[in-house]
């Protein structure tokens, strides 16, 4: 199905990828397995460039605190906060939720940034991901594989490339059990001349002091 209005997919950047720049004091919260990014530093940020038309920053949510005052900034200017995006007390657990949601942007490559104004020790500023819409001009890149449809003459269509031949692969297997259990009689009669070749029809034993190879007689 193509990428298109009512297939809107997001891109999602997760904050220890190199895109993610950071400036002054983060850290990693080891309670979340790293997955976060945390800081509590007044004048921290974040920044990330990205093409596309909408911007959606998500973070970790307190239960029960103040959540951390963040400023936010598209291509240098002043970004009001989404008025829908609800505060940290409507949790009463951990959460990740929507900490910014910018939508309607112009097409193309922009540069989304947030700054730490404030925040308490116990509730600090925890960045999880980005996730953005690309721009309509990467849709087509954005195509789910086609369907393998069998060709009954010549095997099975793989996409719009080459056809695979159904019978050179069945053939193949074949062949390759084959040589597997031509190998194991090989391995079993190998086995019985090394046991057996020297041994006398009286039952007595293998000769002594002497190496054998297989099918071969090392004796004078």
């Amino acid at each position: 199905m193509p990428y298109d209005e009512a297939n809107s997919r997001l891109m999602l950047i997760d904050d220890r990828d190199p895109a993610v720049q950071y400036e002054n004091s983060w850290a990693r919260d080891l309670r979340f397995g790293s997955t976060v990014s945390v800081s509590s530093t007044p004048n921290a940020s974040v920044s990330m460039e990205f093409d596309g038309t909408r911007i959606i920053v998500v973070a970790l949510a307190a239960p029960s605190a103040v959540p951390p005052t963040v400023q936010f900034a598209i291509d240098g200017a002043l970004a009001d906060p989404d008025p829908d995006t609800p505060g940290a007390a409507v949790y009463a657990d951990w959460t990740f939720y929507a900490l910014f949601d910018s939508q309607g942007l112009a097409e193309g490559r922009h540069t989304i940034n947030a700054t730490l104004l404030h925040a308490a020790d116990e509730y600090p500023l925890m960045l999880d991901t980005f996730m953005f819409q690309p721009s309509k001009k990467y849709w087509g890149l954005a195509l789910a594989p086609e369907t393998l449809q069998v060709d009954e003459d010549a095997g099975t269509d793989v996409g719009k490339g080459g056809k695979v031949d159904v019978g050179a692969v069945v053939g193949g297997v074949l062949g390759g059990l084959v040589l597997l259990a031509l190998g194991v009689v090989l391995f079993w009669w190998c086995r019985r001349r090394r046991q057996h070749a020297y041994t006398s029809l009286g039952g007595e034993g293998h000769f002594s002091g002497e190496s054998h190879l297989c099918g071969y007689d090392t004796r004078d």
